[in-house]
């Protein structure tokens, strides 16, 4: 019979190698943001530092607002030490309630940031009553 030597930790190792490689191809990474309410809107800002206006979507579906892009990986022959900046693409959805006006949604992007205001239908805004 003949006995072979194994490391313990050697197929550990290996397998958690493999787990991070198929996690990195495959992931999707996400953007943080913020959600602000005004009293005749809501305001949703996307952090998107590094992307191009054109590498943006925004699509209105079933009820809810779609972002996307995709920030392409430059090419290079360095080897990369550190990567603290994420490649590839993303998509946030948020859902919106029956009380916003969904065709009235306006969007910029300025300095990294993207910042859609949507409106709030006029019976849901905030409004002072007077006592007689």
């Amino acid at each position: 019979m003949v006995y072979r030597r194994v490391h313990p930790f050697h197929q550990l190792n290996k397998m958690a190698q493999r787990y991070a490689q198929v996690a990195q191809e495959q992931a999707k990474f996400t953007i943080a943001s913020n959600i602000l309410e005004t009293t005749d809107a809501y305001k949703l800002e996307l952090f998107l530092a590094g992307f191009k206006r054109e590498d943006i979507q925004i699509k209105l579906e079933n009820n809810e607002l779609v972002i996307s892009a995709k920030r392409e990986k430059p090419e290079s022959d360095a080897k990369w030490i550190s990567q603290g900046v994420n490649y590839g693409e993303f998509e946030r959805r948020f859902k919106l309630a029956d009380t916003v006006e969904k065709d009235s949604v306006k969007a910029s992007f300025e300095n990294g940031l993207l910042t859609l205001t949507i409106p709030k239908k006029a019976e849901e805004q905030a409004r002072t009553i007077e006592i007689n």
